[in-house]
């Protein structure tokens, strides 16, 4: 199952994919074809709506055209008759802007710079002559009347330049015959296009030229007003607005589309700025004013340049599209969700399967390392408690064959060292098992510092006097003698590494240095202590390995013994009491161990408050009779005899049972009685109940003390006997 994520992701992905694909399909068979069915109704929209006013452009130049060459006709006609007197050619020039709509005036400008002409401002009509031939100044005449009968108006005459400066009269006299069409003009402020034809007589003599000012604002007639679209026509590079089928330019004043008071008109006009500038074919679409159209530009084939924007709202031609587009993308966010959530599922499905079997490997693998563990402590507590075994009974037999002497004294004394070698082995082993269990409890005594630290040395005195090693011990000036905290286990620690001390050094030094380093804001202070020798060191890259169980360097086993304990015991000691320890230097010179824990400082301190005060006679149980009940015959022997040798007249027996009996048949002859908790029939625990049960009826007089004899060290032991099993102590 190692590779099961990298394959949970796979699948996932790959459903997906295969959403998003499948999605992609939905919406490209939904989408595409409506698509594709509104674009052709708004291409055919558009394309009748160009058609229409390409058409009407043609009709009003057409026209324009045609009313230009018969008005030529007639004032050369008319000047045939009297060709010095214009006032036959008013008729004429009146009845051409009279009777097209389209235009905004008419006139006729002689070759010796007379002239006449008639302007259409709105509803109102001018006449404009020049009644000084070579004056600049054109007098005004108003209108009142459908005859032309005209009224001086002096307050509008115009001034005009010159005849080389008209483009219409240069470019008419430069074509006589051809109907021309000049760009822009203005006349009186309004913008014309102007359509000129050069007047001759029957000898094509030039008697001058006619022109017409065709209106901006009905070039092209304003198109029906509608709501599936929306249009306007522009000329130039500037964009004129020449007509709307929004608005008209009624006053017929220079206007720039963008400028146009009208916001669809000058909206558009600016996005498509670059496109009316050019003049080039175009369709995009653009928002304007929050709603979105889909524009088309086009120039139109005119006489004059003449550019129409076609606008169709998008939600007029593609509403219902737009909601089947938003089911169609919600269809397929749905299967993509779908398949998301399928895939997520599938994926929990198997991450857990995958999490389940790598909890699974994870405690064989545990299991397994245990076991390894386990088989390297048998192996371990093997040989280390039978070598020690081996010399009890070598001296035993010893001691059997000989009974006294020098020698006999030499043999107990290693016995006693033996014994002791075995239970700090024991003792070890149990502590570790009970750090490892989170059943250690960190003990809050007033100790001597100073003086722990010179016992431990001490206790390593007799191993060394034997080898050229000396010791020593460094007390830091800010460090209390009294101090309160676990003396039990930091003696332990210490032991640990002098012992390992000892065991490497064969000359040279082994010392202890201690010192305060900071204080915390609860009132204890961090307690450093290094333990040093000048021993053979640690191998590189071990420091931190010595600290796990039943590890030791190369060869060490086979030379100096040992389990590969010691280290891993006192780490776990000292992270206990709120510390941690470390190499803090090796090589050949030597290796210094260094180790902090937490203590509080005791100001002051009787030392009777912390142990029990010695007693002061020689036998202190002299006197006592104690019942006691122990399954062990050996270790009950023991016990009668060391009774015995303080005073005390013990009763032994084999059970609860036994005890019973001997305690309900003469209570009052026993002064305490020592419990076993493990003993066959009934054990230590139930017996001190039904004796106590007896006591609170009445059947047994006062309450005896029962004191706990037990092999069990583990603290759970002795909370079991303080908690309702009516033991006086443990």
């Amino acid at each position: 199952m190692n590779k099961n994520p990298g394959r949970v992701l796979a699948c996932a992905g790959a459903t997906s994919v295969f959403g998003a694909f499948l999605s992609l399909l939905i919406y490209s068979a939904a989408w595409s074809p409506s698509l594709r069915a509104q674009l052709s109704l708004v291409d055919s929209y558009e394309a009748e709506v160009l058609h229409d006013i390409q058409r009407e452009l043609r009709r009003a130049f057409d026209d324009s055209r045609v009313a230009v060459a018969g008005c030529a006709l007639a004032v050369a006609a008319t000047l045939e008759v009297a060709p010095e007197k214009l006032e036959g050619i008013r008729p004429v020039l009146w009845g051409t802007l009279r009777g097209n709509d389209r235009f905004s005036s008419a006139g006729f400008q002689a070759e010796s710079n007379a002239s006449v002409s008639f302007v259409r401002t709105g509803g109102n009509y001018s006449e404009y002559r020049r009644l000084t031939p070579g004056s600049p100044t054109l007098t005004a005449f108003l209108v009142r009347d459908d005859r032309a009968a005209a009224v001086a108006d002096p307050t509008s005459d115009i001034t005009v330049p010159p005849l080389k400066n008209r483009a219409w009269y240069v470019g008419a006299v430069a074509q006589r015959g051809t109907v021309i069409i000049s760009h822009y003009f203005s006349v009186l402020g309004a913008p014309v296009v102007t359509i000129s034809t050069a007047v001759t007589d029957s000898s094509s003599a030039l008697l001058g030229a006619v022109n017409v000012g065709l209106s901006v604002s009905s070039i092209a007639r304003r198109p029906a007003a509608t709501e599936d679209y929306d249009v306007y026509v522009v000329s130039g590079t500037n964009a004129t607005l020449i007509s709307s089928s929004r608005s008209q330019n009624a006053t017929g004043e220079w206007t720039f589309a963008r400028d146009s008071p009208d916001p669809l008109v000058s909206g558009s006009a600016r996005r498509l700025r670059e496109e009316l500038e050019d003049g080039a074919d175009h369709r995009g679409v653009i928002t304007v004013d929050g709603r979105r159209y889909v524009a088309g530009v086009q120039r139109l084939d005119a006489d004059f340049d003449v550019t129409a924007v076609v606008l169709l709202p998008w939600d007029r031609f593609f509403s219902r599209l737009e909601r089947s587009k938003r089911l169609t993308v919600g269809t397929s966010i749905a299967s993509i969700v779908m398949c998301v959530v399928v895939a997520i599922i599938i994926g929990a499905c198997f991450f857990r399967i995958w999490s389940r079997e790598r909890s699974h490997l994870a405690a064989a693998q545990h299991d397994a390392s245990m076991h390894r563990k386990k088989q390297q402590l048998l192996a371990s507590l093997s040989h280390e408690m039978r070598t020690p075994m081996a010399v009890v009974v070598g001296l035993l037999e010893e001691m059997q064959a000989d009974s006294g002497g020098e020698a006999f004294e030499e043999n107990l004394a290693l016995l006693r060292k033996t014994a002791e070698d075995m239970m700090h082995l024991l003792d070890g082993i149990l502590m570790l098992a009970k750090n490892e269990a989170g059943k250690s409890n960190v003990e809050a005594q007033v100790f001597k510092l100073r003086a722990e630290l010179e016992r431990a040395l001490a206790g390593i005195g007799p191993l060394v006097s034997q080898k050229e090693v000396r010791t020593w011990l460094r007390y830091g000036d800010g460090l209390a003698e009294d101090v309160i905290g676990d003396r039990r286990k930091l003696r332990q620690v210490l032991d640990n590494l002098l012992s390992n001390a000892v065991k490497f050094t064969r000359s040279g030094e082994i010392g202890i240095s201690a010192r305060r380093t900071s204080d915390a804001p609860d009132g204890s202070s961090r307690v450093e202590i290094s333990v040093s020798d000048t021993g053979c060191g640690i191998p590189h890259g071990m420091e931190e390995a010595m600290f796990r169980e039943f590890v030791q360097a190369e060869n060490v086993r086979e030379v100096h013994g040992g389990t590969g304990l010691g280290l891993s015991i006192v780490r776990s000691l000292c992270r206990l009491m709120g510390g941690d320890v470390e190499v803090a230097s090796t090589g050949p010179e030597g290796t210094t161990f260094r180790f902090w824990i937490r203590l509080r400082l005791a100001a002051s301190f009787r030392a009777q408050d912390s142990i029990v005060s010695t007693l002061e006679s020689q036998n202190p149980l002299k006197g006592l009779r104690i019942l006691v009940a122990k399954d062990t015959r050996l270790i009950s022997k023991l016990i009668e005899r060391l009774l015995t040798k303080e005073g005390a007249e013990p009763t032994m027996t084999a059970d609860g049972i036994e005890l019973m009996d001997a305690y309900v048949a003469a209570p009052d002859e026993y002064s305490a009685i020592l419990m076993d908790l493990q003993m066959p029939r009934l054990n230590g625990y139930d017996a001190t109940r039904r004796i106590r049960a007896m006591e609170a009826a009445g059947s047994l007089p006062g309450k005896i003390p029962i004191i706990a004899l037990t092999a069990h060290a583990m603290d759970s032991d002795a909370a079991e006997c303080r908690r309702g099993s009516g033991f006086f102590r443990s």
